[in-house]
């Protein structure tokens, strides 16, 4: 008798998912000449070995990122300033899928300086990793100012992905923000308004609105997966943080999240902003005498399916707190990440006495770590005081070079700080 092998069918509709695919896959890592493809029969994923651009992000079958259109270069990290990698490149493939019966695999990018000649700012590690069973890659940089290297001084740097505009029509960034957005078309037949990310709207269900990608900032401690949804497709893509310690700003920066690109087309945009020149700023400069690394990341590129955009959205909010819950993840294997067992815990007990209200009680209290002020390098960067506003002094509310370890306190003014790097 023939035996006849079937794929299995998983569905979750428990959370508004509907996901029909293999259930249980290992991952594979596929090494091209120019490139590396990742899968695990539920998600695939390109990257390009020279950038460690995200060209292609797959789910169940339907391809998530822009190809192509208008310029359009997927899913990149980008800066605004001098912080420009070094001009060699490498790629290797950390974490073999081979090695652990296909349960994980990890592929790296490096952009990086010849020590001899120095010709960039940095040395720049870009990773994705993909576990199996998982509907989403992780993402990370390994960024390395080596003492000798020249100084810079970058204004905004971000993960960016450029989404596939047939597929993506709707944004959620919060319960109060997420609707049905202007399409590309839409946007190139706007009116223009008193900036250039401004434009007011012609044509399509918003006509007659203005619109522009601030009314879509958000405080992002409090955002913990804000994405694109398609209501034709019935899938979604999340940026999901599991930690805001590599974020700059602290728990009361707000920044950008998600919104038409402002080129020509108006592609489905989604932003992960660590370093970020909006409501205030955050600064992150560097001098030629310092040696400096920064781990930005793993988060989670968090793909879903299901019937409606506010279920998907759910389902990546509850995804949110389980990525909150893993971190530190067991799974990385870097020297400049600490796993758990090298991490601290900070307790206390802050106590309010004032006798004229002796009723006084704390709200809203956050509880940090973070690096004591300092002064930016002098050097002629970026971020001058003269261009930017930004103070020479730089405070917590600021700092984007170092990593910030925050807690919400109870109102009794207990607290818990975890996960502190030494």
């Amino acid at each position: 008798m023939k035996r006849i092998l079937l794929p299995a069918i998983l569905l979750l509709a428990g959370a508004g998912r509907i996901f029909a695919g293999p259930a249980d896959v290992p991952v594979t890592v596929v090494e091209q000449a120019d490139s590396f493809t990742l899968a695990n029969g539920i998600v695939e994923a390109r990257i390009e070995k020279r950038t460690g651009v995200l060209s292609s992000l797959r789910y169940n079958g339907v391809e998530m990122l822009a190809q192509g259109e208008h310029g359009a270069e997927g899913g990149y990290w980008s800066s605004v300033g001098r912080g420009r990698p070094g001009g060699q490149h490498a790629s290797t493939i950390r974490i073999d899928p081979a090695s652990n019966g296909g349960q994980r695999a990890e592929i790296s990018c490096r952009l990086f300086n010849d020590p001899k000649s120095p010709d960039g700012n940095i040395d720049a590690d870009y990773r994705y990793d993909l576990a199996r069973g998982a509907h989403g890659l992780y993402a990370y940089a390994v960024l390395d100012h080596k003492a000798g290297y020249p100084s810079f001084g970058v204004g905004e740097a971000r993960y960016c992905m450029k989404l596939n505009p047939a597929v993506f029509d709707y944004l959620t960034v919060d319960a109060d923000r997420k609707r049905v957005m202007p399409s590309g078309y839409d946007w190139d037949h706007g009116a223009p308004l008193n900036l250039k990310e401004a434009r007011r709207m012609t044509t399509g269900v918003h006509k007659g609105e203005a619109e522009h990608k601030y009314d879509y900032s958000a405080v992002l401690s409090e955002t913990p997966a804000y994405g694109w949804s398609s209501t034709k497709e019935h899938v979604s893509l999340w940026l999901v943080n599991p930690t805001i310690e590599y974020l700059g700003g602290g728990p009361t920066k707000a920044e950008l999240t998600g919104h038409l690109d402002v080129n020509p087309g108006g592609l489905p945009t989604l932003l992960n902003m660590w370093v970020g020149s909006h409501y205030g700023g955050t600064s992150l400069s560097i001098g030629a005498n310092e040696n400096w690394v920064k781990v930005v990341g793993p988060f989670l590129l968090y793909c879903d399916a299901g019937t409606d955009p506010d279920s998907m959205w759910h389902d990546a909010l509850a995804q949110a707190t389980n990525e909150s819950a893993a971190w530190p993840y067991s799974w990385m294997r870097e020297s400049n990440y600490p796993l758990a067992a090298d991490r601290g815990t900070v307790t206390g007990h802050l106590k309010l006495t004032d006798p004229g209200a002796p009723g006084l009680a704390m709200s809203n209290l956050w509880v940090g770590l973070t690096a004591p002020d300092y002064s930016l390098p002098q050097f002629n960067s970026f971020y001058s005081r003269n261009r930017t506003g930004i103070p020479p002094v730089i405070d917590w509310q600021r700092d984007a070079k170092f990593y910030q370890f925050w807690s919400r306190g109870s109102n009794d003014g207990r607290f818990t700080v975890k996960n502190i790097r030494s």
